[in-house]
């Protein structure tokens, strides 16, 4: 692959990144030469991470960068947040959810709005009463 395409491609995965700003009509190469050391090496790493997909997961990752850039700040905020989370998980952690997501997705649309709603109602609960729940749950298992 040649220099300006990996420059272009590269540069194109910083794009929503609050930590690297460039100007949009300035070439790959001056774009490239404005970055830090450290933030080169964090694209050429990156770029070859991108070689190593097989043609689906290329196209793949181009669709969900294409998604990320029309989303609002607020929720490429919270997008870029999750993600943290995600990284900051371990394997096991990750597998879990990734089992409950499955799961989830097998459920009928009626089950999904149900636990939505629970969801929604046990967010908008102060610590007091979650703290009051989590006991009565506590005391019934035990009774198990």
């Amino acid at each position: 692959m040649n220099r300006r395409f990996f420059l272009t491609v590269s540069l194109g995965l910083l794009v929503g990144r609050p930590d690297v700003s460039v100007a949009q009509e300035d070439s790959p190469e001056e774009r490239w030469k404005s970055l830090s050391p450290a933030q080169q090496n964090q694209l050429k790493e990156r770029f070859e991470r991108f070689k190593k997909l097989t043609p689906e997961e290329r196209r793949r990752v181009v669709r969900v960068h294409q998604r990320f850039k029309e989303l609002n700040p607020e929720t490429q905020s919270r997008v870029r947040a999750n993600f943290t989370r995600w990284k900051s998980l371990k394997p096991e952690q990750r597998q879990l959810l990734r089992q409950r997501l499955i799961k989830w997705r097998t459920l009928p649309p009626s089950q999904r709005q149900k636990l939505r709603l629970r969801h929604q109602r046990w967010r908008a609960q102060s610590p007091a009463q979650k703290n009051r729940a989590k006991e009565r749950i506590r005391r019934r298992q035990e009774r198990k």
